[in-house]
């Protein structure tokens, strides 16, 4: 009967919410880097395709690292081409 008593029930409700955003604040603050790095090349692939310059590939878009690694070498190309 000890256990079942109101004030422990919010202790563990309170507990677990603690807890619960303990850990989603810290995700959101480790993935905050690739966050960003996700935004630029998301606006890069954006600025490429809406020039042409882009090719939709189904492998590239499987593979999440070969699709950053072609979308940069041909942001690098389009602005040594700019210069």
């Amino acid at each position: 009967m000890g256990n079942d008593s109101i004030s422990k029930t919010f202790a563990v409700a309170l507990a677990l919410c603690v807890v619960c955003a303990v850990v989603v604040s810290s995700a959101a603050v480790i993935l905050r880097p690739t966050q960003e790095v996700n935004k630029l090349l998301d606006l890069k692939t954006n600025i490429l395709a809406s020039a042409g310059l882009l090719r939709a590939r189904a492998s590239l878009l499987k593979l999440n690292l070969s699709r950053s690694v072609h979308v940069l070498s041909i942001w690098r190309q389009a602005v040594l081409l700019m210069r």
